[in-house]
């Protein structure tokens, strides 16, 4: 027990010490135990809280604490000792300390006030503000102004809601939901027992609607109608099917689905692969070399699983991807790479391997940015910024292309989601090139994505071991003994696929294993490069706990560039791409390095490649005095900050 201190001389003359919990107390006993109005102070007699107990000795009724400094710290209520209603938070003054709780959802510093709706204890909603009193979600990003005055912020499920709660704490009558940039995501309605109950509607994120049915007391009922949008969207269900399906339609009867219609884009019944599958033997396909598989072969596999509708290949398109990939990379487009772009194209089928998808570099987004006068590498972290898992930028700072859309089709359902990326450059010579590895993305957590190993040694073999899994799997057209002879023989040495890439497949009745596969390559440039820049990535994301952002720097690696390299580093940064990023970034964020940041800035600004001459001019404009990144409300503090630890 702690010994008494002095009195301090502003306490009530009824106020005593209470050794045991070290603080002043005063307040009323009846039987024993507090009840009424009692007031609490630190030992050295500041004010720390404001409470009511009920005649059993638990809190009741209204309440309020303190920051050392004087300031509200929290307010709110209590029925028969739990929190009820809204409660209010409030952070303490910047360069002051305070032990005071503040809702540690709210980790954004520029959060300086918290409300967290609570029945009977239990959390049901959560509001936040910044200094100005506009309401923000946990990134700061101000609430926008379409949506209801009422509506809070789901830190869960990562939208703006409202809705009322009945007194189980369960959703009743009708609830809307938004996107954090105000469009609407959802329309539902519960019956008085929670249950979904009534109407029921999705939104894609352009407006246009994605899913429509009714439920009956929580269970679906009748006809439940997805539809695809022309445009980027958040809704997962159509990202699943193949691209050729425009509307999916799934019967119930009481919560269990009765039947599946598909329905092409005008209008058309089809099969679940939008088109009939083709009769035929597909096993002469893999008698070749598997390097030789993508132009060999693989376009008579796919012609064939287009019913012979192939299109001819379009040379102006062809020329055009080339010229856009020349002017955004500084180099020329592979000649393995543009011919797997074109056939994926000509067959209109981008999904080809139940549920791999695939997709061109989004050179045509890029050039709509060049055209609207943006600055390419600014408006990426912007996005990357607002959209997991920053897409262009991972695939810039480690010299890869990603093979299949890294955010689109995420399904929350699954622990994480696996991307393909094809190496562009290497770190010696020509070393590494050409290899594809692969990318897990984690959907649970803000931050968590890894490159961890090298899947195949090369595009062919890539798509040699996908179409062969997906004949044998997917498509029934490999039997048992024709796979066995593909993957015991030619995938082992080729491929070195992840366990949930044979997530389901089976030879017989064993499955398969990532052991099964033998191939490990020690050439990782794109894992290489992903590792040391992970902590530029995490900085420009807006992570706000710079001290782990520190961490991922230090652990990994030290910027520390040797004088003696300074003029080959600058011959080199024009036409190198992930070393260009590393290099104007690392410097910087760094201090002690603005005369090297100079020069890189001066020889990248007239790269051939836009992407680095465009982040040569941001990050001249950062050293000039811009200090707005997207949420980076002050580029230079952070700066500091990282540099301070």
């Amino acid at each position: 027990m702690a010994q008494e201190p002095k009195r301090p001389a502003n306490l009530p003359e009824k106020a005593f010490w209470q050794g045991s919990k070290s603080r002043w107390e005063m307040g009323e006993y009846k039987s024993g135990k507090p009840s009424g109005e009692w007031c609490f102070w630190r030992k050295d007699g500041l004010l720390w809280m404001e409470m009511n107990f009920n005649d059993r000795g638990v809190f009741e009724g209204g309440y309020k604490r303190y920051h050392p400094d004087g300031t509200l710290a929290q307010e709110g209520n209590y029925i028969n000792g739990k929190l009820d209603g809204w409660v209010k938070y409030y952070r303490v003054a910047s360069g002051k300390s305070s032990n005071e709780p503040f809702p540690s959802e709210a980790y954004n510093y520029q959060i300086v006030r918290a409300e967290i709706l609570h029945l009977e204890g239990r959390k049901l909603a959560s509001r936040y503000y910044i200094a100005n009193g506009q309401q923000v979600d946990t990134y700061a990003r101000q609430k926008p102004k379409n949506i209801d005055d009422n509506a809070w912020w789901n830190d869960r499920d990562y939208l703006w809601e409202h809705g009322e709660f009945n007194k189980e704490a369960k959703k009743i009558g009708k609830w809307n939901a938004w996107r954090f940039a105000g469009s609407l995501a959802s329309e539902a309605n519960y019956n008085n027992e929670g249950q979904l109950h009534g109407e029921y509607k999705r939104y894609h994120d352009n407006g246009t609607l994605a899913q429509e049915g009714h439920y009956l007391d929580g269970k679906e009922a009748g006809a439940h109608t997805f539809y695809r949008s022309l445009e980027y969207s958040q809704e997962s269900h159509m990202g699943n099917l193949n691209v050729k399906i425009w509307k999916h339609v799934i019967n119930y009867v009481n919560g269990n689905a009765q039947s599946d219609q598909y329905f092409t884009k005008k209008d058309e019944l089809c099969s679940s692969k939008g088109f009939p599958l083709v009769d035929a033997k597909v096993d002469d396909l893999f008698d070749g070399d598997t390097d030789r598989f993508l132009f060999d072969r693989f376009e008579t596999y796919l012609n064939r699983m287009a019913s012979g509708n192939l299109k001819p290949s379009n040379l102006e398109q062809k020329n055009k991807r080339a010229a856009l990939f020349r002017t955004y990379w500084g180099i020329e487009l592979p000649d393995d790479l543009a011919y797997y772009f074109d056939l994926v194209e000509r067959a209109d089928h981008p999904i080809l391997f139940g549920g791999y998808e695939t997709a061109l570099p989004k050179l045509d987004k890029l050039e709509a940015w060049t055209k609207a006068g943006k600055n390419v590498m600014e408006t990426t972290i912007m996005d990357m910024q607002e959209w997991y898992p920053f897409d262009f930028m991972l695939d810039w700072m480690t010299g890869a292309i990603a093979l299949d859309p890294l955010l689109q089709n995420l399904d929350k359902g699954k622990y994480y989601h696996i991307s393909y990326h094809y190496g562009l450059y290497a770190q010696q010579g020509t070393e590494g090139k050409g290899l594809i590895y692969t990318h897990e993305h984690n959907n649970y957590y803000t931050w968590s994505t890894n490159f961890n190993q090298v899947m195949a040694e090369n595009l062919s073999n890539l798509i040699y071991g996908l179409t062969s899994l997906s004949a044998y799997g997917e498509y029934d057209l490999l039997n048992r003994a024709q796979f066995t002879t593909i993957y015991n023989d030619k995938l082992s040495d080729k491929l070195k696929p992840s366990y949930s890439f044979l997530n389901g497949m089976k030879i017989g009745n064993r499955w398969l294993y990532e052991s099964d596969f033998s191939y490990h390559s020690t050439k990782k440039p794109s894992i290489s490069n992903f590792e040391r820049s992970r902590w530029i990535l995490e900085l420009l994301r807006g992570e706000t706990d710079v001290s782990n952002v520190f961490y991922s720097f230090y652990r990994n690696q030290a910027y520390k560039p040797k004088a003696s390299d300074h003029q080959a580093l600058l011959s080199k940064l024009p036409n190198d791409l992930p070393e260009a990023l590393y290099h104007l970034w690392a410097a910087f964020w760094r201090k002690g390095f603005e005369a090297q940041l100079l020069d890189y800035i001066g020889v990248c600004k007239s790269s051939n490649s836009k992407i680095i001459s465009d982040t040569a001019i941001l990050v001249e404009q950062l050293l000039q005095g811009k200090n707005q990144l997207g949420i980076l409300r002050d580029v230079a503090a952070m700066k500091t900050q990282f540099n301070a630890l």
